[in-house]
């Protein structure tokens, strides 16, 4: 982690957070009959699962157009 200069709260955060959440994704199914429309049927549930993505998609794009725009300069 500290090669890599990752925060260890994060981690942390994910082993304990991380079986919570899986449980509580199964009850959500269970009570579905595995239809997963349940997720996104309320609009706050969908609110963060947008919000999720959106905060999965933005690093990667700015990631990826810092990557463009700085390979040119190193070719020239």
């Amino acid at each position: 982690m500290k090669k890599f200069d990752y925060p260890g709260a994060p981690l942390v955060l994910g082993v304990i957070l991380g079986p919570m959440a899986e449980d509580n994704l199964n009850r959500a199914l269970l009570v579905s009959a595995n239809d997963w429309s349940i997720l996104v049927q309320r609009p706050i549930s969908l609110t963060f699962l947008i919000l999720a993505a959106i905060a999965i998609v933005v690093p990667l794009y700015t990631a990826y157009r810092e990557r463009d725009l700085i390979a040119p300069e190193a070719t020239a």
